[in-house]
């Protein structure tokens, strides 16, 4: 999706979908799952593969 966007360096995060009919707290919960991904990359570490595709 990056590269398609002309940004093929920028690290992206997947989650599983559906995500319209969760509950607040099951997208929280999602959120929590993927919190050290997210700090990763706002914080400019490396943030690998396997983590970023679980």
């Amino acid at each position: 999706m990056a590269a398609m966007w002309g940004a093929p360096a920028f690290p992206i995060i997947f989650t599983q979908h559906p995500i319209a009919y969760l509950t607040p707290e099951q997208l929280r919960e999602r959120a929590e799952e993927m919190i050290d991904q997210i700090e990763a990359i706002l914080m400019g570490r490396t943030v690998s593969q396997a983590a970023v595709t679980a």
